[in-house]
């Protein structure tokens, strides 16, 4: 094989390689829900801790300094344990909302996979040529966190099919969909 022929095989390989790895699936980008998108639901574990602290702390006290008191108390320790139940709780339900919902955006389009800690998975894949509306929305405590949230809206529907929500940045993550959006339609 002459030094030519192997020089448009060569140009010829790139080539195949450039046009595969520009209609090839990356790895898709994963836009996790934040921990202060839970910031109501971690006030009340914060509250109910205190309160559990309190009367734990009193409880405790009445029981071990006052033997007669803690025969007429003697669900006070019961009762003080039980009530840390609710502070877990709340820790627990934190949790569920952050990590039960995953949102994940590739070349081709967006992927929300709700469910991820339930009996059932929920996948919803909307592509970016089937998009109509992208709205982001903040309330004025969203806004000082920096989380937010963007309905996304396709001709199927005539509201918001996919909701993420409890995003940071959501302003950034919008462009980032116009962005790819545009992409495809100029590929």
């Amino acid at each position: 094989m002459g030094a030519c022929q192997e020089t448009q095989a060569v140009a010829a390989c790139y080539e195949l390689v450039f046009e595969l790895d520009k209609h090839m699936v990356q790895d898709p980008i994963f836009i996790p829900r934040t921990w202060r998108s839970e910031w109501v639901t971690l006030l009340v574990a914060a509250g109910g801790a205190l309160a559990a602290t309190v009367f734990t702390y009193s409880a405790l006290g009445a029981a071990l300094n006052h033997e007669i008191l803690r025969e007429q108390l003697g669900f006070g320790l019961e009762l003080a344990a039980l009530i840390w139940i609710f502070p877990l709780a709340a820790l627990l339900r934190a949790a569920y909302g952050v990590y039960n919902v995953r949102y994940s955006l590739d070349h081709h389009a967006i992927e929300v996979r709700s469910g991820r800690l339930a009996w059932s998975l929920l996948i919803t894949r909307i592509r970016y040529q089937d998009i109509r509306s992208i709205e982001t929305r903040q309330s004025v405590v969203d806004q000082v966190l920096g989380i937010g949230r963007i309905e996304i809206g396709t001709a199927a529907s005539s509201g918001a099919e996919v909701l993420l929500s409890g995003i940071a940045d959501p302003r950034r993550v919008q462009q980032a969909i116009q962005e790819e959006r545009s992409n495809l339609e100029n590929d």
